[in-house]
């Protein structure tokens, strides 16, 4: 079957094997305002025929796959304590992607924004703050989020690690 969150591990170091896991976790995110924001695209608030069919073939998520991706993330939030980056990250990266596979909601996205942070921490205790896969981008990914949900706090305490990253 499948494999499990967290079974997936980062075998190499290099920037590419990162750069290569970031652009898969990167194709998979929202971007923002993607949907109806092209020149000849619907107008605001409907979709094209084919965006509508691509929405409905997204899984609405069980209370027990957000549960095991939220399991996953404390679990890399334990690694990353414990230093272990490559476990940390590669349980971070599974669950962004298993995330994908869900219609966005409110749990789902906030889910997102929580994984992401907790990369752009990994990403900053690496040192890589603004690469285009850094802890600076990451950031501001999870920001963008948190805003949509009013969460000033959180917004507030990634803006901190930003200015930690300069």
């Amino acid at each position: 079957g499948p494999p499990k969150l967290g079974q997936r591990t980062i075998h190499a170091t290099g920037m590419e094997s990162i750069a290569e896991k970031f652009e898969e976790v990167n194709n998979c995110l929202p971007k923002s305002g993607s949907l109806g924001s092209g020149e000849d695209s619907q107008p605001r608030g409907q979709l094209s025929p084919l965006e509508s069919l691509s929405l409905s073939l997204i899984a609405v998520p069980t209370g027990s796959e957000l549960y095991a991706v939220d399991g996953a993330l404390d679990s890399a939030i334990r690694a990353i304590g414990r230093f272990d980056f490559n476990a940390g990250s590669a349980l971070l990266f599974d669950a962004l992607l298993a995330l994908h596979r869900f219609r966005p909601s409110a749990e789902v996205l906030r889910l997102q924004a929580r994984c992401l942070s907790e990369l752009g921490n990994v990403r900053r205790d690496q040192g890589i703050v603004d690469h285009p896969e850094g802890a600076r981008r990451l950031y501001q990914r999870a920001q963008e989020i948190w805003r949509d949900f009013a969460e000033p706090a959180r917004v507030a305490n990634l803006e901190l690690c930003q200015g930690i990253c300069d």
